[in-house]
């Protein structure tokens, strides 16, 4: 038992590198955002960085994205912006004359979780 344990901890990172292949992830952290007026707060207790890769101009983001909308920002003006789908496994692809160095964003509810990217 003990070697299978090793096994997998030697060697998961490893088959995650082969399955991202070219791809980098994304998301690096979080703020909240808690508009003027919004009754409550943001949820108490930890918070989950969602998995968002990035492969040139197609992001994929994991199950827990979707239904969420993803903005490519730059200084803070929104260039693009769609709504993740189940539909397409969550996978958006960001128009090619969009280039340079962005903002993504996720949001979802009071948390907006974002990382640079360049397209």
């Amino acid at each position: 038992m003990k070697r299978i344990i090793i096994f997998l901890i030697a060697f998961l990172p490893l088959f995650g590198q082969v399955y991202a292949g070219e791809a980098t992830l994304v998301i690096t952290d979080y703020k909240v955002d808690n508009p003027e007026g919004a009754q409550g707060g943001a949820p108490r207790g930890p918070v989950t960085l969602p998995e968002v890769w990035q492969d040139g101009h197609v992001f994929t983001a994991d199950a827990s994205c979707y239904g969420l909308t993803l903005r490519i920002v730059q200084g803070g003006v929104t260039v693009f912006e769609t709504v993740i789908s189940a539909v397409d496994n969550g996978e958006v692809v960001v128009p090619t004359t969009i280039t340079g160095n962005y903002e993504l964003q996720i949001q979802d509810g009071y948390f907006i979780f974002y990382g640079a990217v360049s397209l």
